[in-house]
């Protein structure tokens, strides 16, 4: 009888076979792992970005301390992961568009009178607003109030009621996606090549 070609050890191909399968599981989660670290320093990059184009644009500073990220979800070997500002009119602030009175008839927009030197409303409500009472004056609406006595007295105009105003977009937001966006992907392959020794 000819001697065979080779022979097979099953139970060590196996054995073998099983590490190899525990090494690609290993390096799997590996990966996976470096990918989400990459994700969430690169969403707080994308915030904190977004945060400094809103600080010469907003007046509370309340639109810029929602931005926030999410904890990354694995499922089925997709990492995704969720960024924004958590504030109802974060996206009227980065697109624009048409605002209506919706919780009264009329908007009503501050003037100068009724903003601290800081641009902060300065009364919380119109109705706030001492002696005020609505004024009608070239054709439009204002909340007003008398200030002084006698002939010194003057009308001081405080708001400005409005149906509805048309707000320019900002694109604090939108341009930080544009332009930090496209970046991810270098930032994810820098850190799993990290991850396995392989350096920038």
């Amino acid at each position: 009888m000819a001697k065979p070609l080779f022979t097979l050890n099953v139970g060590r191909l196996k054995a073998d076979l099983s590490k190899i399968g525990d090494r690609l599981d290993f390096a799997r989660q590996k990966a996976i792992e470096a990918t989400r670290e990459a994700m969430v320093q690169h969403g707080h990059d994308m915030i904190a970005d977004a945060q400094r184009r809103l600080e010469p644009q907003t007046r509370t500073g309340n639109l810029g301390l929602s931005g926030g990220i999410t904890d990354p979800e694995v499922k089925d070997g997709v990492v995704t992961l969720d960024l924004g500002f958590n504030i109802e009119y974060a996206r009227q602030v980065d697109r624009g568009g048409t605002i209506q009175a919706r919780r009264a008839s009329m908007l009503a927009i501050p003037l100068d009178p009724a903003l601290t030197a800081a641009g902060v409303p300065r009364f919380s409500s119109p109705r706030e607003i001492p002696g005020g009472f609505v004024l009608r004056l070239w054709g439009k609406v204002f909340i007003a109030a008398r200030r002084g006595k006698g002939k010194n007295a003057t009308i001081v105009l405080y708001y400005l009621l409005k149906r509805s105003v048309t707000q320019k977009g900002s694109h604090y937001f939108s341009t930080t996606v544009y332009e930090k966006g496209p970046q991810l992907g270098s930032a994810i392959a820098h850190a799993v090549g990290d991850a396995f020794g392989g350096g920038r």
